[in-house]
């Protein structure tokens, strides 16, 4: 092989690492619908507090529900869930009590907040999923100092089965 292919070859393979480093980086879609408050840290044997406050737009009910991940991430389904509460003046915080019990494996978190029409998954217009939450031990003094942010991934129904857990998205999950 000649020094112009190798050096051609070589721009080549740094060209695709630089695409595939922005594909894997891009900034991911958000859930405009909603802004919410959730801890850094979630605690084992602690309800974990979620503050959702829905956008004008919003339909009538938004419920929150907590899947839980082992320590490798791999998805265990839902842990938790909360009664759905009804929206009452726009931009009015709602705060949903999720438990996260102290079990074997238990590792990451994620709350899943959806709304719709009634409370149920079946009939949510517009859902978002928060990024992973580590789960710490009741005694190990991590802190579970609260995040804001609206950058949760959006979660369309229809639209493609995620590899962590199942549930419709188009996006990667982001981090708060």
């Amino acid at each position: 092989m000649t020094q112009t292919r190798k050096l051609t070859l070589l721009l080549a393979l740094l060209g695709l690492g630089a695409l595939v480093g922005y594909w894997l980086s891009r900034p991911k879609d958000t859930a405009p619908w909603l802004t919410v408050e959730v801890p850094r840290v979630a605690t084992a044997g602690q309800p974990l507090i979620v503050r959702v406050i829905p956008n004008a737009a919003t339909p009538a009910t938004v419920t929150a529900d907590l899947h839980w991940s082992t320590t490798r991430r791999e998805s265990r389904g839902m842990l938790s869930g909360s009664p759905a509460q009804r929206i009452g003046a726009p931009g009015a915080p709602l705060t949903f009590r999720l438990e996260v019990p102290a079990q074997d494996e238990l590792g990451y978190v994620r709350a899943i907040v959806y709304a719709g029409p009634t409370a149920g998954w079946n009939n949510r217009v517009e859902a978002a999923t928060s990024d992973y939450i580590p789960v710490a031990s009741a005694g190990s003094g991590r802190s579970g100092r609260p995040c804001r942010s609206n950058a949760w991934s959006v979660m369309r129904p229809g639209r493609g089965r995620s590899a962590t857990g199942g549930m419709p998205t188009d996006s990667v999950f982001r981090s708060l």
